[in-house]
C-alpha cells in the first residue's frame, strides 16, 4: 500500500513537471510568434515607405499630425502622410524629356484611430498634376474606413497592430522622419499569468532624391 502511494506521487510530481515544461514552452512560443509577426509587419512597411518617399519630392510632402485617445488614458500619434507619385515608374512617357517625373499620383500613408490602428496605404489618382505640389485635401480624404475615401486607384493595408504612427517633415534636413510603434494583445508572461504585450518599434529618415527643382 505504501509503495504505490510512493508511485502515485511520484507520477503527480512527473505530470506537473511534464504539465509545466509544456506551458512554458507553449507560452515561449507563442510570444515568439507574436513577435515574428510584428517583425514582418515592421520591416515591410519600412520597406514600401522608404521606397515610396525615396522617390518623391519633398516639396510635395503633406503631414496631417493626428492623435487618437485610448482606453487608460495613452495619445499615440496617428498621423497621415502625401507625397507625390508615378503610375509607372518604367513606363519612358512618364518623364519629361529632362527626365524630371511627370507626377501623376499621390501616395498616402495613415493609420487609423481604432484601439488597435491599421496602416493604410493609398494611391490617389487625380490624373496630371501642374508639377510637385501638395495635396490639399489630405485632411479630409483619410477615413478610418479606408474604402470610403475619394478617388483611390489602389488601396493597402500594411499592418493591423499600429499603437502608434508618427511622421515629421524635417525642414532642416530634408527628410522625412518615420516612427512606427506595433503592438500585439494578448501573450501570457513564460513565467507567470501576468498578460503582456508584444511591442516592436521601427525608426527611420527618408531623403526624397526627386527634389530638384524646387518649387
Amino acid at each position: 500500500m505504501l509503495e504505490a502511494v510512493v508511485v502515485l506521487a511520484i507520477l503527480s510530481i512527473v505530470m506537473l513537471v511534464v504539465f509545466s515544461l509544456f506551458q512554458f514552452g507553449s507560452r515561449g512560443f507563442q510570444h515568439a510568434v507574436l513577435r515574428q509577426g510584428l517583425l514582418g509587419d515592421a520591416q515591410a512597411s519600412a520597406t514600401r515607405f522608404k521606397a515610396d518617399a525615396s522617390a518623391t519630392h519633398f516639396r510635395s510632402i503633406t503631414v496631417v499630425p493626428r492623435t487618437v485617445n485610448l482606453p487608460g488614458g495613452a495619445t499615440p500619434r496617428r498621423d497621415a502622410v502625401a507625397f507625390v507619385g508615378l503610375s509607372d515608374w518604367h513606363d519612358p512617357a512618364s518623364f519629361f524629356p529632362s527626365g524630371l517625373p511627370r507626377w501623376n499620383r499621390y501616395i498616402v500613408y495613415y493609420a487609423t484611430r481604432d484601439d488597435e490602428g491599421l496602416l493604410v496605404r493609398q494611391e490617389i489618382d487625380l490624373g496630371a498634376l501642374p508639377g510637385p505640389v501638395p495635396y490639399d485635401d489630405l485632411n479630409i480624404n483619410i477615413s478610418d474606413l479606408p474604402n470610403t475615401n475619394a478617388n483611390v486607384f489602389r488601396s493597402g493595408i500594411l499592418s493591423k497592430h499600429v499603437l502608434e504612427f508618427e511622421v515629421g517633415k524635417n525642414e532642416a534636413r530634408q527628410v522625412l522622419d518615420f516612427r512606427l510603434l506595433l503592438r500585439q494583445k494578448g501573450g501570457k508572461r513564460v513565467n507567470s499569468n501576468q498578460t503582456v504585450d508584444e511591442i516592436h518599434e521601427t525608426v527611420l529618415s527618408v531623403e526624397p532624391m526627386n527634389s530638384y527643382p524646387g518649387i
